[in-house]
């Protein structure tokens, strides 16, 4: 499709029928120190070769109005939230790459979910990020995790590998970029990050060495044990044979 297309609905089954649709699926969760909340993300792309070389931008204005609500999950989701917002976004009419989504993000508080302001959902808080083929989780074409950030993939486009900051497919420059003050906070949570990792590490060789400390102490008694075992029974062997000895010639 080209930028001067028009996206009539009978346009828009054509292109489906031609190429097929991704869906990017983004799971965020606040900084250190920040209130209690997750968010999920899901955004389909028409074009998804479009949208990884120019990236995709939005802002409030993208929300379709009248579509946000919030409900009572039938059960908490895995980090205990029971409350959910969700937004619809959409691209702008006569965008050049048609894109739509929908924003859920969870807390324990409606109050929470009330005032929540969409510019915390800037890429600095991105912690997972998915893209699928035709809504088939089997057929992933970009995967990011922050545990796991060399585990990453890329198949549209090997250059532009999914290294935390470089988000083609989500800017959210309009949104809010991350300011001096929150890139600062970002390295100073990493660093902390990493000295509590540091600090596990730690914990977990004491505690090793210390079973490998124990294993050979038991290992070493064990030894001592079978040794003095062997020493009593060649001793009880002596004195027996000592005592058959003495009794010989008795009637």
């Amino acid at each position: 499709m080209s930028a001067n297309t028009t996206y009539t609905p009978a346009a828009l089954a054509a292109w489906n029928q031609r190429a097929p649709t991704h869906t990017t699926i983004i799971v965020m969760i606040p900084n250190v120190g920040e209130s209690r909340w997750n968010s999920v993300i899901e955004i389909t792309h028409l074009d998804l070769a479009g949208d990884m070389q120019s990236g995709m931008h939005w802002d409030e204005r993208n929300i379709v109005p009248g579509t946000s609500y919030i409900r009572t999950l039938p059960a908490p989701d895995g980090d205990g939230f029971t409350f959910e917002r969700t937004w619809t976004i959409k691209s702008p009419a006569g965008a050049s790459r048609p894109w739509w989504g929908v924003i859920n993000v969870h807390a324990s508080l409606q109050a929470t979910l009330a005032s929540f302001p969409l510019r915390l959902l800037a890429k600095e808080r991105i912690y997972s990020a998915l893209t699928i083929r035709d809504d088939d989780f089997d057929r992933k074409v970009f995967s990011y995790d922050e545990d796991h950030p060399n585990d990453g993939m890329n198949t549209f486009d090997e250059k532009k590998q999914p290294v935390h900051g470089d988000w083609w497919f989500f800017p959210m420059e309009h949104l809010g970029a991350p300011t001096k003050k929150q890139v600062k906070k970002m390295k100073r949570v990493a660093r902390m990050r990493a000295l509590a990792e540091e600090r596990k590490m730690r914990k977990r060789r004491a505690k090793m060495g210390w079973f490998r400390r124990v294993g050979d102490r038991v290992k070493e008694f064990g030894e001592r044990l079978t040794r003095t075992v062997a020493s009593g029974v060649k001793k009880v062997g002596r004195m027996s044979s000592g005592v058959r000895g003495r009794f010989q010639g008795y009637p």
